[in-house]
């Protein structure tokens, strides 16, 4: 493990710990094990790894939520964007069996030519999956009326994307303490609004792992 990743493990620990108690005297990085006290809100792009079985971290991650039956959110965003992006990946590939270059195809992305038939399969393949993979342990959630003003504000305050507003904004209605995302340029943008405050902490699935899944034994 780098340097620079057991600080932020040490730091993801202390601000855990921290919550929980909010007087900690801390003699040596804590050891935290998962507790019912958990909620994780999981990005689209960690769900995508999965689906597309790309990063291992990622897919280590979600596993390890379900079988230990932590508490796990997403929003009904992501399930938009997911088949946004098996949509397009399909559109794609057609555009390659067609011959087409693909920075052609990458130019006219925005006029997908999908038949009806092929987006119904793409649909029930998605549904199909969530049902088989994703509904016994990630609840997919909406937006709560109230929390579209922390959206906008967010969205007038920050650099963050629309999107990505959203869903932090989902996470915090969820009450959600972990959020977790390969998106760096979000980690970073969050990290400036001092969630930590009303206790949401961002990490990435390979900080999570190291800090609840294999944590080091801490040192006398």
């Amino acid at each position: 493990m780098s340097r620079q990743r057991r600080h932020q493990q040490k730091n993801l620990q202390k601000k855990m710990a921290a919550k929980t108690n909010p007087n900690p005297v801390l003699t040596t990085a804590p050891t935290l094990a998962p507790t019912p006290s958990l909620t994780v809100y999981v990005d689209t792009n960690i769900l995508l790894d999965d689906l597309y079985k790309r990063r291992t971290d990622s897919r280590q991650v979600l596993r390890y939520l379900r079988t230990q039956k932590i508490p796990t959110v997403s929003s009904l965003l992501a399930y938009l964007e997911i088949l946004t992006q098996v949509q397009m990946t399909k559109y794609i590939n057609n555009k390659l069996a067609q011959g087409i270059q693909i920075n052609q195809i990458y130019s006219n992305r925005h006029k997908r030519d999908l038949t009806p038939t092929e987006l119904t399969d793409l649909w029930n393949l998605l549904y199909q999956e969530y049902e088989l993979t994703y509904k016994d342990f990630i609840t997919f959630v909406d937006l709560k009326p109230d929390g579209w003003q922390r959206v906008f504000e967010m969205a007038r305050d920050t650099n963050i994307e629309a999107a990505d507003c959203i869903h932090v904004g989902t996470a915090l209605d969820a009450k959600c303490n972990v959020f977790i995302t390969l998106d760096d340029f979000l980690d970073k943008e969050l990290s400036k609004l001092d969630l930590q405050k009303i206790g949401m902490f961002t990490c990435s699935p390979q900080l999570f792992l190291d800090t609840f899944v294999s944590p080091p034994t801490p040192t006398s």
